[in-house]
């Protein structure tokens, strides 16, 4: 910076013939009303440190975790700042945003001079969110009379990876039904097994007889037994697989006033309280259905399955 002194403008200009540069010396005027006496000195100027910002982020682990961060270091400027990531709409006087989603951020820190230095930045994400799908898949279902069966599957898609594992209840009910007159005897088998291994549980069982439907006085009992297989562990290539029989015998057949004997098996397998791990973007849904086998008898001993 040159300052000048001793001159006041009356017109005409300044010049000098001196080669240093800058030119301290030799200063005169050229053109003015009154000749001028010039003094010319060479002096530094402060450094002037503008308002700026180092701003770090670090990654949320998915699409649908929000737990990335932001950390907003002031750089020049005068303190106190106030931080903003929403174009300051709000702010804040904490330089650290926590628990955000993965997504584009305007940026803005402000000084107590009411300067403000903005920026776009990004918190980006590990991965997206893979979903499996978890269901029984019925694989056979031989019609018979007094004896139907059913083969099934547990179903994962997509297929799982090595290192992750999806644990889940295995459920398997049977609903039995005698409507009388006469009667008759319902008895089933599950096995159920993972890769070589047979699993094993306790059956739940509940009955109630009721009166039957349009033919009063005549009753009929129903029993349901729920066998749950707690969880169970698949990983990569293990096979969750089961079969499922159904015998009924009409031991005392009638038809009175129009009112038959039935007997009625329905066998449901289902999968509930499905869980993942060993996968960060990974989330479990069950929506790939049920099992189910209908097993009927009247008093003729004629049978279907569906």
């Amino acid at each position: 910076m040159w300052v000048t002194s001793g001159y006041t403008a009356y017109g005409g200009t300044l010049n000098s013939q001196s080669p240093t540069i800058p030119p301290l010396s030799g200063w005169y005027s050229v053109g003015s009303e009154i000749p001028a006496t010039v003094s010319v000195q060479d002096e530094s100027c402060s450094t002037a440190v503008f308002l700026s910002a180092q701003i770090l982020t670090s990654l949320a682990n998915c699409e649908n975790v929000c737990n990335g961060s932001i950390l907003i270091n002031p750089i020049g400027g005068t303190g106190p700042y106030q931080y903003s990531i929403n174009n300051g709409t709000t702010y804040q006087t904490s330089n650290i945003f926590s628990n955000l989603c993965g997504g584009s951020y305007s940026v803005v820190v402000k000084d107590s001079n009411g300067d403000e230095y903005s920026q776009v930045t990004t918190v980006a994400n590990q991965g997206l969110t893979t979903t499996y799908s978890i269901g029984i898949q019925k694989l056979s279902n031989p019609i018979g009379v007094n004896q139907e069966s059913m083969t099934w599957k547990v179903n994962i898609i997509p297929p799982i990876p090595q290192g992750t594992q999806i644990t889940f209840d295995l459920l398997i009910n049977n609903d039995q039904l005698v409507q009388r007159p006469g009667d008759g005897i319902i008895d089933y088998t599950n096995v159920v097994k993972k890769n070589n291994t047979t699993l094993t549980t306790t059956p739940v069982s509940s009955s109630s007889t009721t009166n039957r439907p349009y033919c009063s006085p005549n009753t009929q009992t129903q029993t349901v037994d729920v066998s749950t297989y707690t969880t169970i562990t698949m990983g990569y290539n293990d096979v969750v697989s089961g079969t499922s029989v159904s015998d009924m015998e009409v031991t005392l057949p009638r038809n009175v006033q129009g009112c038959s004997t039935v007997i009625k098996q329905n066998v449901t397998v289902s999968t509930t309280n499905q869980s993942i791990s060993g996968c960060i973007c990974c989330s479990v849904v069950n929506s790939e259905g049920t099992a189910i086998m209908q097993h009927a008898l009247g008093a003729n001993q004629a049978g279907g399955g569906v």
